[in-house]
């Protein structure tokens, strides 16, 4: 899955030169400043796959833990707050 999302690095991934330094070059994501679109929807989609959705699975896993644990009858309210706490 990793190598899937990162391989348009390969694509967009360029060496150009570098302002601070003249006569030395640095490798940067974006250097082409022609058309900025096809790089501003692969940093979208590095965002949302990248970071949205792993962060909407462990969110709806630790809700999920904390509704069964609510709904388990042989717990004690202090132990279903004490388990809630932890996750």
């Amino acid at each position: 899955t990793v190598g899937v999302i990162s391989s348009p690095v390969w694509k967009f991934a360029s060496i150009c030169p570098d302002a601070n330094n003249k006569g030395n070059t640095v490798c940067v994501s974006f250097c082409d400043s022609k058309d900025p679109m096809p790089h501003f929807t692969h940093k979208l989609f590095l965002t949302v796959f990248g970071c949205l959705v792993p962060f909407l699975v462990t969110f709806t896993s630790y809700c999920l833990v904390i509704r069964v644990v609510w709904q388990n009858a042989s717990l004690t309210v202090i132990e279903r707050r004490k388990v809630t706490l932890l996750v």
